[in-house]
């Protein structure tokens, strides 16, 4: 970890301009968490779901290396609109298709930004807590 840290401290801009860009391309290619919408086999939902609890862990420890001095409150905006930018890309992706119907309501987005922010926040918290 002491690695790590020497070298997000050495190339500070690009470890920012990485772990801001995974947060945007996950949310993108991720959204929704689950789909209220449409069923997907016990199977898939189980992998897809483990997936996106994993990415935004990931994702919460990125942002402890980058932002180890912000405010809880700062990461929690900083995660919501990143999530919010992934979502925009992913509309703007599928701009034109069905799959934007079924996707995009109101409880999909909810738990989306619900279970991101508090996911990505906690992980930024136990990081910084157990310096892992």
């Amino acid at each position: 970890m002491y690695n790590l840290k020497r070298a997000v401290a050495r190339h500070r801009v690009a470890a920012v301009i990485i772990v801001l860009s995974f947060a945007v391309f996950f949310n993108c290619f991720s959204f929704p968490i689950y789909n209220f919408e449409k069923t997907w086999e016990p199977s898939i939902t189980i992998e897809y779901f483990l997936l996106s609890v994993l990415s935004f862990g990931y994702i919460g420890s990125g942002l402890a290396l980058v932002f180890p001095q912000k405010r809880y409150w700062f990461i929690l905006v900083l995660l919501l609109a990143l999530i919010g930018a992934g979502m925009v890309c992913r509309f703007l992706l599928e701009f034109g298709e069905v799959s934007n119907t079924y996707n995009f309501t109101l409880p999909n987005i909810f738990v989306h930004f619900f279970a991101g922010g508090l996911l990505g926040s906690l992980s930024w918290l136990y990081v910084l807590r157990y310096e892992i």
